[in-house]
Parts: C-alpha cells; sequence; structure tokens
C-alpha cells in the first residue's frame, strides 16, 4: 500500500508487483516429505525396516533432516530404495510449481549440526529438480563441499554431464547460514541463476540456458540428500531449514 501511494505521490501510475512469498514453518506446510524408512546392514548386505524418525519438526519455524551413518555396520536408505549408494532426507514443493521461462527466488536459512562436513562426493542441501521429462538428475543444487569451509551452487543444464558453478561461498558447522537463489529457467540462452549469500548482493551468471529435457515443471527441495561413497561423519549429523520459502518474481 505504502508503494501504491509513493508512486502517485511521484506522478506514476506504474506499480511493480511481486507474489509473496510462500514460506513453509513446519512439516504441513511442504508438498511432500521423503523419510527413509530402511537401513542397510553392511556385513547382511541387505535392507531392514527401521521406525526412526529421520525428519521433524524443532520449533522456531524450523525443520530437521537427520541421517545416521555408522561405518562397518549401518546407515540410512535413500526413502525405501535398495540403493546402497545415497541416502536421503528431504522436503520437496511449497506452493505452485516454477514452469519453463518462470523465475523464482528460493530463500532458506539453514545450518548443519556442528560435527558435519562434507566426504568429497555429491552432498546436497537444496535442489530443484524437474517433475517431468528428465527428472532423475537435479537442475541446480546448493552442495555442501569437502571438509567444513565451502560450499557452492551449482546447475546441469540441457544434456550436459558435468555441474556449472554459479557461486561459491564458506560455510561452518552449527552456523546459521542465509541464502536467497534467484531461478529463471528457459530452453534458450536467456535464463539466470544469481545467488546471495548472508543479505549481499546477488551473483551469479546470466544469458544461460537453464532446464532439464523434455521438462516444463520444476519443484525445489530442502533437506540432506549424500553419497554414502567416502569418509562420512559418524553417528547421526543433520541440515536444519529456517522458513524456507518459494516465490515466483
Amino acid at each position: 500500500m505504502k508503494f501504491i501511494i509513493m508512486a502517485l505521490v511521484c506522478g506514476s501510475m506504474a506499480v511493480a508487483t511481486t507474489a509473496p512469498a510462500l514460506t513453509a514453518t513446519n512439516l504441513a506446510g511442504f508438498e511432500g516429505i521423503e523419510e527413509p524408512v530402511l537401513k542397510y546392514l553392511i556385513k547382511e548386505k541387505q535392507f531392514v525396516p527401521d521406525d526412526y524418525v529421520n525428519i521433524t519438526d524443532v520449533g522456531d519455524n524450523t525443520v530437521r533432516m537427520a541421517l545416521r551413518y555408522h561405518a562397518g555396520e549401518w546407515w540410512d536408505s535413500d526413502r525405501d530404495r535398495h540403493d546402497t549408494t545415497r541416502q536421503r532426507a528431504e522436503v520437496k514443493g511449497i506452493g505452485p510449481h516454477q514452469l519453463t521461462g518462470d523465475t523464482f527466488e528460493y530463500a532458506t536459512t539453514w545450518r548443519t549440526s556442528t560435527n558435519f562436513y562434507g566426504a568429497g562426493n555429491f552432498c546436497h542441501v537444496f535442489q530443484l529438480k524437474a517433475v517431468n521429462g528428465e527428472d532423475g538428475p537435479p537442475l541446480v543444487t546448493m552442495s555442501i563441499k569437502a571438509g567444513a569451509a565451502d560450499c557452492d551452487v551449482q546447475y546441469w543444464s540441457g544434456y550436459s554431464r558435468g555441474a556449472k558453478v554459479v557461486r561459491a561461498f564458506h560455510w561452518s558447522p552449527g552456523v546459521w547460514e542465509n541464502v536467497r537463489i534467484r531461478i529463471k529457467t528457459s530452453n534458450t540462452a536467456d535464463g539466470s541463476i544469481q545467488v546471495s549469500v548472508n543479505g549481499d548482493d546477488f551473483q551469479g551468471v546470466t544469458n544461460v540456458a537453464v532446464y532439464r529435457p523434455d521438462a516444463t515443471g520444476y519443484r525445489p527441495k530442502w533437506g540432506l540428500y549424500r553419497s554414502t561413497r567416502g569418509n562420512l561423519p559418524p553417528g547421526e549429523s543433520y541440515v536444519e531449514h529456517k522458513e524456507p520459502s518459494a516465490r515466483k518474481m
């Protein structure tokens, strides 16, 4: 309302509009929850049911995604899949899906447990994935790299096999980080991905194709999705997301 009044006072009738951000303050605010329901017994080489709840509301508008890894013994699964290469505890979808040509901003304030570190293979805390077409590989991720200092936003567009870095930044275990990612999807070279970290200026790539083949819709995911290859943090580790949001620009 203040913006409209100021525009009229200044003699201009042009009013810029942006859809309000849709924010999830608990698990009920998401379209879906991808809970691990199995654990893999390493010596027995088999998956067995497990009723531990990995994805929980922890108060203060925050959700926690925990994964457990006990080297030589067992680890949590990727949902109900019998896949020994990865673990997953993610939530997905807030409001309408992003369509080709749309610009959306995805935001979250997130932190890891204090024992967390990247093991050198993939470790994603945010993903934008296609809901149709080639929906296996992600389109955009925010990923923790090896060690406990480096993180980056990267993308896999079109038929590219390798990830391209949009922006790299530092993170610290147990410390809250606010990240906003603005993504314009496009099948041609007029898309963009811009990233703001802890309120700084948006930085990234412009005039690039940002799409998955044959996809027309995309959905955000927040949580913890990581490879089981490498030396993972022992025991339980987690990622928390406070007030994750999606907004059509």
